[in-house]
Parts: C-alpha cells; structure tokens; sequence
C-alpha cells in the first residue's frame, strides 16, 4: 500500500512524485523528471524519511492506513527542502536543510 499516493508533489514543476522500489527501498521521484517533461534533476525522497517525520510529530509509529488518513500533501523542493500538511489543521512540518519545525 501507498499511503502517499498522489500527495507528493514536485514545486518546481507542479508533477506528482512516483513511488519507486529500488533493491526493496521506496523510494519517491518527481514524476516530471521520470517522463522527460519537467525537471531535469533526478531527487529521490526515501519513504523511509517521509515517514520517519510524520511519526516524530506524532510520537509513535503510524500504520498506512493512519498516514493515508492524515497527510494532506507534501511539497517537495529538493532532498532538504519539503512540507507536509495535515488534515486535521495542524502546522505543516517544515524541512528546510538542517532546519525541522515539527
């Protein structure tokens, strides 16, 4: 299951994000990149990562079915730079290099 289906979008080109596994690692590629009609840098986004974040600022470890019901999107702008926003009006958590607002 995908909890993240069609949630993550690329800021440079407005392109979903695909959801790849590479060796048994979900990994997430702007989908602009992947078809040759968007960006033309290749960023990877673990899924590992996405989910590690939400789970921080919930304070344990959410099923997919919970992810899917709680994230709103994700905006990513590069491998540092993202956002994920909430259903339940919460503050996004902001990711901007070394900086984390949970």
């Amino acid at each position: 299951m995908n909890p993240f289906k069609s949630k993550i979008y690329c800021t440079k080109c407005n392109k979903k994000y695909r959801r790849k596994m590479e060796k048994g690692v979900e990994k997430f590629i702007c989908g602009g990149y992947s078809k040759g009609i968007g960006c033309t840098e290749r960023i990877v986004i673990k899924g590992e990562f996405i989910r590690d974040l939400i789970n921080r600022r919930y304070e344990r470890v959410l099923t997919d079915e919970e992810l899917e019901q709680v994230v709103e999107r994700i905006d990513i702008t590069d491998e540092i730079i993202m956002d994920i926003h909430f259903t339940d009006d919460q503050d996004p958590i902001l990711l901007q290099g070394s900086f984390i607002q949970f």
